[in-house]
């Protein structure tokens, strides 16, 4: 008989709330990152201050650590990170593509109808967004993928 407080049921639960409440307050700490509000399509006003933006990075470590302590405490094994994070910022850069092709005047007209400069302004639009996400797609491509 195992000396264990948990049943693997209850591991599970553990292991996916711990990673649900990291993920959530890891998009809350980037959000106050001045870096990813400095896009001009973010809907968040950069109005977080240096010291809080340090807090709730410190905060975020705490946390982390007490999850940390607790699965290690009750000996609950850490999944096994099987993901390369190469191949899904790679994979997000191709649905982006795929997103951008969307932008295509053809695909636009289902919107309602464009003039001709409006068709041949998206598709210079298409053709820039599309080329750097080419170039960078191309650079997380893995290395058997990659035309150097």
């Amino acid at each position: 008989m195992s000396d264990r407080q948990f049943q693997p049921n209850h591991e599970r639960r553990l292991l996916t709330t711990f990673r649900h409440v990291d993920e959530l307050v890891s998009q809350a700490v980037s959000r106050l990152d001045t870096a990813a509000t400095a896009s001009p399509l973010s809907e968040f006003l950069p109005d977080g201050t240096p010291d809080q933006q340090k807090l709730a990075a410190d905060c975020l470590d705490d946390l982390r650590d007490v999850m940390r302590r607790f699965l290690n405490s009750h000996q609950i094994p850490l999944p096994e990170r099987r993901v390369s994070a190469l191949w899904a910022a790679h994979s997000a850069c191709l649905h982006a593509q795929l997103s951008v092709e969307e932008l295509r005047a053809g695909s636009m007209r289902a919107c309602g109808k464009l003039s001709s400069e409006a068709e041949r302004e998206l598709e210079t639009l298409v053709a820039g967004l599309s080329k750097v996400l080419q170039q960078l797609s191309q650079s997380l491509a893995p290395a058997a993928q990659r035309e150097d």
